[in-house]
């Protein structure tokens, strides 16, 4: 028997990224005394949209596989893993499927320096510093101007915070289009739009 997974720590999903890979049928498992998470993928297709998810939620994860009752988690010894591989798919799956796992990583960090220049370019239009919080499964732009705070706009239920002085300026600042880029990519992290 030969299964091959896409896995990676359950420990950096947040609440509603876990009910998504639930509802998926992931499956959740121990090892090491460490909560992973794990989807069997049979083929070309399956690792592209697991990977879709997965590059959503800005994880690349590593690969698992199952030969008998040896088991290779992904963050166990590659070689053994590659060789069982290259002899139950061939020698070009595995070029497949480490090339798409390379791809994925440096998709994350383009999008990544894309919402660095967004941040950026409102700092220099708005003459602000403008931050970005996400952990927990929320995401926060914080405002700041000289050494005053604005306040803050939440990028996944897409309200603000201010006091009232700069209450017209956040409801100018929610029209913005690159405000919403960044409303849609973190809500499509944490997984508020459907993705898969």
């Amino acid at each position: 028997m030969f299964k091959l997974y896409l896995a990676h720590y359950l420990e950096i999903l947040t609440d509603k990224q876990l009910e998504i890979i639930d509802n998926l049928k992931f499956e959740t498992y121990e090892r090491e005394n460490i909560n992973r998470f794990r989807k069997s993928v049979k083929n070309k297709k399956e690792i592209v949209n697991v990977l879709k998810l997965m590059k959503a939620f800005e994880i690349v994860p590593g690969y698992a596989v199952q030969k008998d009752v040896d088991y290779y988690d992904f963050d166990e010894d590659t070689s053994k893993k590659n060789q069982i591989i290259v002899d139950e798919m061939g020698e070009d799956f595995l070029l497949f499927l480490l090339s798409i796992l390379e791809k994925e990583k440096e998709t994350i960090l383009k999008e990544r320096e894309s919402l660095k220049e967004i941040l950026e370019s409102l700092s220099y239009d708005y003459l602000i510093q403008a931050d970005v919080w996400n952990k927990y499964g929320f995401a926060r732009l914080y405002l700041k101007q000289d050494d005053k705070d604005l306040g803050f706009i939440d990028l996944i239920n897409y309200w603000f915070k201010s006091d009232s002085e700069n209450e017209q300026f956040f409801k100018d600042l929610l029209k913005d289009k690159r405000i919403k880029k960044l409303s849609q990519y973190f809500r499509k992290k944490e997984g508020y739009i459907k993705i898969i």
